[in-house]
C-alpha cells in the first residue's frame, strides 16, 4: 500500500498545488513507506533481536526518520512557494520519498538512550527466586486493583466522551494531519508494534459507510471501507459504558435490516458481526467476542450487543429518550454477563493505548512470582515428606528388632503424616493448575515479542493475561495450603522464607536451639534425678502420650526448640527423639503416659564417675558461653547420640564441652525421651507407667560408632532441579524470563 500513496502524491503535483492535501498525503506516504522498510528489514534478517525487543527505541528511531523526511518535504514546500514548476516539485517530492541507499551503513539501531518514564528497564541480572517467591506471597499480583488498559474513567467522563464522538463525527472535517504516529514517549510492549494512529482509530464522517457483506456461497468475509475485519487491530482494550436504547442500530444501519430507515447525516453506518463473519466461524456471543471483531474495524469507537447476542460496531452512540432501559438477557457465550435486552444495548467503549505488551509483561511477572512461591512451598514440602517417610520407614523394622511397640506406632504415625504431606498438592487441581500456569507463562515470552497489531497475536495476549490471572489465584491458594503443612513440618519455616541471610539465620538458630535443649532432661532421669549415677542408670528411652502437632524430621536440639514454641492448641511438655541412618524423627507430647527404658548391656559406656557432678559443678560449667556442659553430657549419653548428631558439627558445644562430647557414644540408632525441666520442678508431671527393657534399643546389632550426621553446616534449601511426580506427569521448576 505505501506506493499507492506515493503515486497519489506525485499525481497531485502535476495539478494545481493544494498544500493541505499534499501535506496530508505526504504524512501518510512517509509513515507507510517507513513501515514497509521496517517490515522489509525484519524479513530480510537485517533487524536485530535487540530492535525487536526494544519497542521504545524503535519508536524513537521511527519518529526521527519521519521528522527527517518531514524536513525534506518542508524544503520542497518552501521551494514551491518560489514559483517552482510542477515538474520541479514532482522531482523534489520523488526525491524526498524515494527509498534511501542503506548499503553504506549498518542496519538501523534504535536510540537506546531514551527510557520510558512509566516502565523501568529491568537490569540484566539474576534475581533471587527466594525473594520473588516471598514477594508473591506478601503481595499477590492478581488481587491488586488495576485500571483498564487506558486508565479508569468516571461515568461523567464517559458521557462527555460519547457526546464529543457524536459531535465530531456529525461534522465532516478536512483530513489534513489527521493521520500521524502515536505521540508517546514509549511504545509499550514488545515486538514491532508500529501503527499509524489517527483517523483509523477515531470516529470520522463516513465511518462504516462502505461495506460489502460476507458471501456464504463464495466463503468470503465481508469488508468495511475496503478492509477485511480480523486482519488488523485498531483498538487494544475496552470497558463497559452502560445500558442504552441506542438509536444507531435503527437509524444508522445502512446495509442491514433497517436500511429503509437509514437517515444518518454524517454518512456513517453500524457494522454487524453476523453480516461480515461467515456462519461457520461465528462464535457464541459475549462482550469479548464482539470486541474481538469490532476492534479490527476502522473508525469504530464503540460496540454494542442487543437482543441477547446481536453484536454491532459503531463510531458513536445515540441514546434515545424514553422509558427506563434494561439489559437483562444473558450472553450465549457467557451466561454470567448480560447482552442487552429487547431493543436495548449493552454498550462498551474501545480504546487504543499501545500497551498490551506491557500488560502481558506485567501479568507474566506476577505469574512468574506466583510460580516461584508455589515451587518454594511445593518442593520444600515434598522434601519434608520424603524425609519424614524415610524416617518412619527406617524406624519400623528397628522397633521390631528391639521389641518396642511404642516406636512402631510412632513410625507408623510418621509415615501416615508424610503421606498426607505428599498428597496435599496432588489433589487433581494444584499441580495441574501449576503446570498450566507455567505453560502460559513460558508462552507469554513469545507473545510479548510478537507483533501485537495482528489480531490473532493480540487475542493470544488478552487470553494469556486472563488465564495467568485466573490460574495464579488457584496456584497461590495451593501454595498457601502447602505452606501451612510446611509450618507443621518446620516451625521456623516463615522465618526462613523472610530471611535475607540464611547462613546467619542457621548459625544463630542452632546456637539458640542448643541452649533451649539444655532445659530438657531425659524423662527417666528427670523422674529420678541423682548425682550418683551408675552404668545401670544410663539408658536410652522411648515414650508415648498425647501427641501434639505432627511428627517432624528434626534432630534433638531442634526438636527441643520446636517443643518450646508449641503452646497452641496444646502446650508441649516433652518429646521423643530418634536418629539413625534413616535420618531424624521428632514427636512432641502434651502429656506422657508410658515410658520404656532400653539398656545396652554389651556396650561400653563412659565411667559413671564422669557423670557425678554436683550442682556447684553445673553452675561453674554454665559460665562457658552459657553452655552447660553437664546438661550436654546427660542429653547425649541418655539418648545415645554424639554432639554432632544432637547439635550439629559446627555447634559451639564441641569446643566448649570438648571432654563431654568426647565421652559421648554415637549409636547407629538412638532414642531418647525428654521432658521440660520446668514441668518437673513445678510438680506438673502426672504418673507415668515406666517399664524396663533389658534389650538394647534396636537389638544387639545397635552399637556405638555409627549414627546420623546431625544438622548440616549450612541450611539446606530444596533441590529445584528435581521433578515432582503427580499422576503420570512430572512437575518441574520454572525458567524465569521476566526478571533477567
Amino acid at each position: 500500500m505505501p506506493f499507492y500513496y506515493i503515486v497519489l502524491c506525485l499525481g497531485l503535483a502535476s495539478a494545481a498545488p493544494n498544500l493541505e492535501v499534499i501535506d496530508r498525503d505526504f504524512d501518510h506516504a512517509a509513515v507507510q513507506l517507513r513501515l514497509a522498510r521496517g517490515e522489509a528489514e525484519w524479513l530480510s534478517g537485517r533487524a536485530t533481536d535487540k530492535t525487536a525487543r526494544d519497542p521504545l527505541g524503535a519508536a524513537a528511531s521511527l519518529r526521527a526518520e519521519v521528522h527527517s523526511l518531514r524536513k525534506e518535504f518542508d524544503a520542497a514546500d518552501a521551494a514551491l512557494g518560489k514559483d517552482l514548476s510542477p515538474e520541479q516539485f514532482q522531482d523534489k517530492l520523488a526525491m524526498a520519498l524515494a527509498p534511501r541507499d542503506l548499503s553504506d551503513r549498518e542496519p538501523r539501531e534504535p536510540r537506546w538512550g531514551l527510557k520510558s518514564k512509566k516502565v523501568k528497564a529491568v537490569a540484566a541480572k539474576n534475581v533471587s527466586h527466594w525473594v520473588l517467591a516471598e514477594k508473591a506471597k506478601r503481595h499477590p499480583w492478581f488481587k491488586a486493583k488495576r485500571a483498564p488498559r487506558c486508565g479508569k474513567k468516571s461515568p461523567a467522563q464517559k458521557t462527555n466522551e460519547v457526546k464529543k464522538q457524536a459531535k465530531k463525527a456529525s461534522l465532516p472535517k478536512p483530513m489534513a494531519r489527521s493521520l500521524k504516529l502515536i505521540e508517546t514517549d514509549s511504545f509499550r510492549g514488545g515486538g514491532r508494534r508500529r501503527v499509524p494512529q489517527g483517523d483509523v482509530s477515531t470516529a470520522v464522517a463516513g465511518a462504516g459507510g462502505k461495506q460489502k457483506v460476507a458471501d456464504e456461497g463464495l466463503s468470503t468475509t465481508g469488508t468495511v471501507d475496503h478492509e477485511e475485519p480480523m486482519m488488523r487491530i485498531y483498538k487494544d482494550g475496552y470497558s463497559e459504558v452502560g445500558c442504552y436504547a441506542d438509536g444507531m442500530p435503527e437509524f444508522a444501519d445502512k446495509f442491514g435490516d433497517n436500511a429503509d430507515q437509514y437517515r444518518d447525516g454524517a454518512g456513517v453506518s453500524v457494522v454487524w458481526y453476523k453480516q461480515h463473519v461467515l456462519k461457520e466461524k461465528q462464535q457464541p456471543m459475549w462482550p469479548y467476542e464482539c470486541y474481538a471483531f469490532c476492534r479490527t474495524v476502522p473508525h469504530m469507537v464503540f460496540f454494542g450487543i442487543m437482543n441477547g447476542g446481536m453484536c454491532y460496531c459503531t463510531p458513536y452512540i445515540k441514546p434515545m429518550a424514553g422509558a427506563a432501559v434494561k439489559c437483562e438477557m444473558p450472553c450465549p457465550g457467557n451466561p454470567t454477563l448480560m447482552c442487552g435486552g429487547q431493543k436495548t444495548s449493552s454498550v462498551f467503549e474501545m480504546h487504543f493505548c499501545n500497551n498490551a505488551g506491557e500488560d502481558v509483561k506485567d501479568a507474566a511477572t506476577g505469574a512468574g512470582e506466583t510460580l516461584l512461591y508455589f515451587e518454594r512451598e511445593a518442593w520444600t514440602l515434598n522434601e519434608a515428606a520424603t524425609a519424614l517417610n524415610a524416617a518412619g520407614a527406617g524406624l519400623q523394622p528397628i522397633a521390631g528388632k528391639g521389641g518396642d511397640p511404642i516406636s512402631g506406632d510412632l513410625a507408623q504415625l510418621a509415615k501416615k503424616t508424610a503421606g498426607e504431606w505428599e498428597n496435599t498438592l496432588k489433589d487433581g487441581e494444584c499441580f495441574q493448575a501449576f503446570t498450566s500456569l507455567q505453560k502460559y507463562y513460558e508462552d507469554s515470552e513469545g507473545i510479548f515479542a510478537s507483533d501485537l497489531m495482528v489480531p490473532a497475536n493480540l487475542e493470544k495476549a488478552d487470553w494469556a493475561i486472563f488465564e495467568m490471572k485466573t490460574l495464579s489465584e488457584t496456584v497461590f491458594g495451593c501454595a498457601q495450603k502447602a505452606e501451612e503443612k510446611n509450618i507443621f513440618a518446620y516451625p521456623w519455616h516463615e522465618t526462613v522464607q523472610a530471611s535475607e541471610d540464611l547462613s546467619a539465620f542457621w548459625s544463630g538458630h542452632l546456637d539458640e536451639a542448643q541452649l533451649v535443649a539444655q532445659t530438657y532432661y531425659p524423662l527417666q532421669y528427670g523422674l529420678n534425678p541423682t548425682t550418683t549415677l551408675t552404668d545401670a542408670d544410663v539408658t536410652m528411652s522411648t515414650c508415648s502420650g498425647t501427641v501434639v502437632g505432627t511428627p517432624m524430621p528434626l534432630y534433638l536440639s531442634e526438636c527441643a526448640a520446636a517443643c518450646e514454641k508449641m503452646i497452641f492448641p496444646k502446650k508441649c511438655v516433652g518429646f521423643q527423639s530418634y536418629a539413625g541412618d534413616f535420618g531424624p524423627l521428632c514427636v512432641m507430647f502434651s502429656a506422657f503416659d508410658k515410658l520404656v527404658t532400653h539398656k545396652c548391656p554389651d556396650q561400653e559406656w563412659p565411667a559413671a564417675a564422669l557423670l557425678q557432678k554436683a550442682n556447684a559443678t553445673k553452675k561453674a560449667n554454665a559460665t562457658k558461653a552459657d553452655i552447660n556442659c553437664f546438661d550436654v553430657k546427660v542429653a547425649t549419653l541418655f539418648s545415645g547420640q554424639s554432639c554432632d548428631t544432637a547439635y550439629g558439627g559446627s555447634s559451639a558445644v564441641k569446643t566448649t564441652c570438648g571432654d563431654e562430647c568426647g565421652a559421648a557414644k554415637s549409636f547407629a540408632t538412638s532414642a531418647g525421651c525428654f521432658v521440660r525441666y520446668a514441668e518437673l520442678a513445678t510438680g506438673g508431671m502426672p504418673e507415668v507407667d515406666t517399664k524396663e527393657n533389658a534389650r538394647c534399643f534396636g537389638g544387639p546389632s545397635n552399637k556405638p560408632g555409627g549414627g546420623a550426621a546431625g544438622p548440616a553446616a549450612d541450611f539446606a534449601t530444596p533441590d529445584y532441579s528435581a521433578t515432582i511426580k503427580y499422576g503420570s506427569a512430572d512437575a518441574k521448576s520454572t525458567t524465569i524470563w521476566t526478571e533477567v
